[in-house]
């Protein structure tokens, strides 16, 4: 790569402001409210996946009589399984244009300018597809289609419009009729279609074929149906048994993750584990569809501190759950809960036979689904910084292959992990 000029002012730019301090307070400002409570580890082994035991049961050698106490402790240990999670590769790649750095040259700081606004960008952006894999099953799933929506039209209507944040003008999206199981829709060589506009308002975003910005028929483009998966291109293979891309969340309503609302079933493979054997490898199920929310959140905190012994909590929901919560509830005194580099936000809390449960809204959270969970149960574990400048080489800001124009390459190789799953517990909500 030439290292000219202007690639090697760029290098000094980026030294300066984006150190990884930076660059995670940039992260943490951004991302989901729960990315922020959730443990981090950037000291993952490299050359493997990230192995951990989920203990489930204790040794249970007690007894009033040595013997058998004895013969107890010799034969059985603690119940445990172990996990092995592959580690999953995220990339953003902010480019200056050559023809903004010539007509900037002049300029006082120039192009740096360009350069800096379009690194916070892909910053924020990485912070968000962060967010919205807390979320999901790893398979890059955004939402999906509407039943009511009519696929011969260049509107797409969301099933459940809190699914609407995850969609920014200009990202290209792909559709299948499943998350795992189906290849992805295709008609005349086009599987991709690019985000236009999008009004988080109605759940309604509005696509062109890609490369323009003419609005585009979903169904003639992609052969798409009422209730197909939208996932972000290049996040989902095109085949009927895809391999995941993805950092594996808590899950979805549309299926998988580490907390789902559906029971695994017999003989799964899920990390090297078959988690239908034992009930505490997955979260507890609590069905808040005909109590109110309040209840639903209780249940789910008695649930997870008297079998799970968690001693710390926080509740997680949508933002419309979150305000129906705080509508039932007597007036509160809201609770300050401190997130990673300074970042802290206000909650709602419940009091309920002892326990104290913090409420907090995340707009990455969809409305059917809410969580109970002892943060430091979860852990984003990465191979160093996530996200950090690739600049193995020496490079942080490379000349474009194509363009007189640089880059600069973000990435991140970091995985997801519920280590302690009865210290969680997944709400279904109506």
């Amino acid at each position: 790569m030439a290292t000219g000029a202007n690639t090697t002012t760029g290098a000094a730019f980026l030294k300066k402001f984006y150190s990884p301090t930076p660059i995670q307070n940039t992260v943490s400002k951004k991302a989901s409210k729960l990315w922020n409570l959730i443990k981090h580890d950037s000291g993952g082994a490299a050359g493997s996946d990230y192995n951990f035991l989920s203990i489930v049961s204790d040794n249970p050698s007690g007894s009033a009589t040595m013997s058998k106490a004895q013969a107890v402790g010799q034969n059985r240990m603690q119940g445990g399984y172990k996990f092995s999670v592959p580690y999953f590769d995220d990339f953003e790649n902010p480019t200056v244009s050559g023809g903004l750095i010539a007509r900037t040259r002049n300029e006082k700081g120039g192009w740096l300018k360009a350069l800096k606004a379009e690194m916070d960008s892909s910053l924020r952006y990485a912070a968000h597809r962060k967010s919205i894999a807390l979320y999901t099953s790893g398979w890059g799933e955004l939402g999906q289609i509407s039943a009511g929506t009519n696929v011969a039209t260049n509107i797409c209507t969301l099933a459940d419009i809190s699914q609407i944040y995850r969609f920014i003008p200009g990202m290209t999206i792909v559709f299948s009729a499943s998350l795992n199981a189906n290849l992805l829709r295709n008609s005349g060589g086009v599987t991709e279609l690019t985000v236009l506009a999008v009004n988080y308002s109605t759940g309604t975003f509005t696509t062109a074929a890609v490369g323009t910005t003419t609005p585009a028929n979903i169904n003639t483009v992609t052969n798409t149906v009422a209730g197909d998966i939208i996932f972000t291109s290049g996040d989902r293979q095109d085949s009927a048994t895809p391999t995941l891309l993805r950092p594996v969340g808590l899950g979805s309503p549309l299926g998988g993750g580490w907390a789902p609302l559906v029971a695994p079933t017999p003989a799964e493979n899920f990390f090297g584990v078959d988690r239908s054997v034992n009930s505490f490898l997955t979260s507890f199920y609590i069905d808040g569809r005909s109590i109110s929310i309040g209840q639903a959140f209780v249940a789910a905190a008695q649930t997870i501190s008297s079998i799970g012994n968690a001693d710390e909590m926080i509740g997680v929901c949508s933002p419309t759950v979150f305000s129906a919560l705080a509508l039932s509830l007597p007036q509160t005194v809201p609770q300050e809960v401190k997130g990673k580099n300074g970042v802290s936000y206000k909650t709602i809390v419940i009091f309920a036979d002892g326990i104290e449960l913090p409420v907090i809204s995340d707009k990455y959270c969809v409305n059917g689904v809410g969580y109970v969970l002892n943060p430091k149960a979860m852990k984003h574990t990465s191979l160093g910084e996530a996200p950090q400048i690739a600049d193995d080489d020496g490079n942080t800001c490379l000349r474009l292959p194509s363009d007189d124009g640089v880059e600069v390459r973000i990435r991140s190789y970091e995985t997801l992990t519920l280590e302690n799953t009865a210290q969680c517990a997944t709400i279904q909500f109506a």
